[in-house]
C-alpha cells in the first residue's frame, strides 16, 4: 500500500509540469483542460503552484472573457497566501470591471480570500463593499459559493 501511494504522488508531481506547460497554450481547449487539471490536482501545499502565478495574472487581465473565467475558477479552488498576495491587484481591477460575470466571480473569490486571509483583502475591501451595496441585483445576490 505504501509503495502505491509513493508512486501516485510521483506521477502527480511529474504530471504537474505538463499541466503548467499546457496552460500556456494559445488554444482554448488545451487551456480549459489544463486549468481543470490544476484545480483538481493542485492544493495549497503543491510546490509547483508558484509556477502558475504569472499565467493566472496574464489570464486575469486578458480581454477574452473565457480566459478570465478559467483563471477565476481555478483561483477559487487553489487559493493560498502567496498566490493571493500576488493576484489581489488583478482581483481589485476585476471588482471595478464593467463585465458583470467577472465582478460576480471576483466577489466570490475575494469573499473566500477574506475568510482565509483577512489581512490581504483590506486592499480591496472598500471596492467589495461598494459592489455589494450596488443597485445591480446580479451583484448583490451573488452567493459566495457561485464558483467554489
Amino acid at each position: 500500500m505504501r509503495l502505491q501511494l509513493i508512486g501516485e504522488s510521483t506521477f502527480i508531481s511529474k504530471a504537474c509540469f505538463h499541466v503548467v506547460e499546457v496552460m500556456s497554450s494559445p488554444r482554448f481547449t488545451h487551456k480549459r483542460i489544463s486549468y481543470h487539471a490544476t484545480s483538481q490536482s493542485f492544493h495549497p501545499d503543491t510546490l509547483l503552484l508558484l509556477l502558475i502565478t504569472n499565467k493566472l495574472y496574464k489570464d486575469l487581465s486578458s480581454t477574452n472573457y473565457f480566459e478570465v473565467s478559467l483563471a477565476l475558477e481555478c483561483l477559487s479552488r487553489i487559493t493560498m497566501l502567496d498566490l493571493a498576495k500576488d493576484l489581489i491587484p488583478e482581483l481589485f481591477n476585476l471588482l471595478s470591471s464593467a463585465r458583470v460575470f467577472a465582478k460576480k466571480k471576483a466577489i466570490a473569490i475575494v469573499l473566500r480570500l477574506f475568510d482565509n486571509y483577512p489581512d490581504i483583502v483590506m486592499v480591496c475591501f472598500k471596492c467589495l463593499v461598494e459592489n455589494l451595496e450596488s443597485s445591480d441585483l446580479q451583484l448583490v445576490i451573488t452567493p459566495p459559493m457561485v464558483i467554489l
